[in-house]
């Protein structure tokens, strides 16, 4: 078993899906440490892109739901970190900046889903 302060390292390529929208949650968040990933929501197409530093997928990890989004990798090559629960705890207690900075995040894009929504129905 992964030691909990483990993000374990996954490799792959242009096109690759990390996930699907309505995918079961897996207790499992992304960090991109090299490359670039497409979001895409059904209805919207592509939301955002995310490159190196930025995360997703946290939904999964804090809510046991289905996953809201479909990622997929759109650079040459992208170098994506798996974050398990256990590795989620240990990194809050041990990185007093991560679950702040995590939080703020959460809520900036929380913000822009809004806006979104609204622009398309007014």
């Amino acid at each position: 078993m992964n030691e909990p302060s483990k993000i374990r390292p996954l490799i792959m390529k242009m096109g690759d899906i990390i996930f699907r929208e309505n995918d079961l949650a897996d207790g499992t968040m992304y960090f991109i440490f090299s490359g670039e990933v497409a979001i895409s929501k059904e209805g919207f197409g592509k939301i955002r892109s995310l490159g190196q530093g930025h995360f997703f997928g946290e939904m999964a990890l804090v809510k046991s739901i289905p996953r809201t989004a479909t990622a997929i990798v759109i650079s040459s090559t992208a170098k994506i970190g798996i974050i398990d629960r256990p590795t989620f705890a240990y990194l809050a207690r041990s990185n007093p900046n991560f679950l702040s900075n995590l939080v703020s995040v959460v809520a900036k894009r929380a913000i822009r889903t809004i806006d979104r929504l609204e622009a398309k129905f007014v």
